[in-house]
């Protein structure tokens, strides 16, 4: 449980490194071909709204479940990738 109480330092560690990624892509907002700066304002927006709750929601999740589903999830999906790429449907 120790490692739940840091997790919240931990994601805000993060916080730096995205927020400068974004601050030097908005160099071209707006500008010639790039994305309008209304549409970016809007899409930013909503990113930071349902990144939030699908994390709060992960960690809720994960705070009373195991990654069981999680594993079952991987296996089978890659298991059909593996048959896929035997059948040469996929390269």
């Amino acid at each position: 449980m120790a490692s739940a109480r840091r997790s919240p330092s931990s994601r805000a560690r993060s916080i730096p490194a995205v927020v400068l990624s974004g601050l030097f892509e908005l160099k071209d907002v707006g500008s010639g071909d790039g994305t309008p700066i209304v549409a970016t304002i809007i899409a930013t927006v909503f990113a930071f709204i349902f990144g939030y709750l699908t994390i709060a929601f992960l960690l809720r999740y994960l705070a009373r479940h195991t990654l069981a589903l999680f594993g079952v999830y991987r296996i089978v999906f890659g298991l059909v990738i593996f048959g896929l790429v035997l059948t040469d449907t996929i390269s």
